[in-house]
C-alpha cells in the first residue's frame, strides 16, 4: 500500500493507481528531505571529481605541459595537373573530338516499353 499526500482531502491516504479514495487526482512530489539529501550527494560526486582531477594534475610534472608540442608532419608535395594537358595534346579519337573528354551519353535508361503496350495496327 503506497502513501501519498492529497492535496484536497488534506492528509496521507492511499494510492489507487494516482488518485486518493475520494477520486482526487494526486501529484508527483518530493518531499523536501529527498531533494536536499539528492543535492548534498550531488555535491559530494562533484567534490570527488575535482580531487582525482587535483590529484591526476599534481603527478603530471611542472615542465612537461609547458614544452611545445612537435609540429605536424609536413602534407606530401603533388604535382598540379595541367588542366588544359588535354586540349593541347593530339586528339585520341579519329572520329569525334568530344569524345576526348567525356563518353557517349547512354540513352538506355529510362522505362523498359512492353510489347503489351504497342498498338496493333
Amino acid at each position: 500500500m503506497n502513501l501519498r499526500h492529497c492535496a484536497r482531502c488534506g492528509t496521507d491516504v492511499e494510492d489507487v493507481g494516482g488518485y486518493c479514495l475520494l477520486g482526487h487526482p494526486l501529484r508527483l512530489s518530493a518531499p523536501v528531505d529527498s531533494l536536499k539529501e539528492l543535492r548534498a550527494e550531488v555535491d559530494r560526486a562533484f567534490a570527488d571529481a575535482q580531487s582525482q582531477v587535483a590529484e591526476v594534475l599534481q603527478k603530471v610534472p611542472v615542465g612537461a605541459a609547458s614544452e611545445p608540442a612537435p609540429p605536424p608532419p609536413a602534407p606530401p608535395v603533388t604535382t598540379r595537373h595541367d588542366p588544359f594537358e588535354v586540349l593541347q595534346s593530339e586528339p585520341r579519337s579519329d572520329t569525334d573530338p568530344l569524345e576526348d573528354f567525356a563518353p557517349a551519353p547512354r540513352m538506355d535508361w529510362g522505362p523498359e516499353r512492353h510489347s503489351v503496350l504497342r498498338r496493333k495496327a
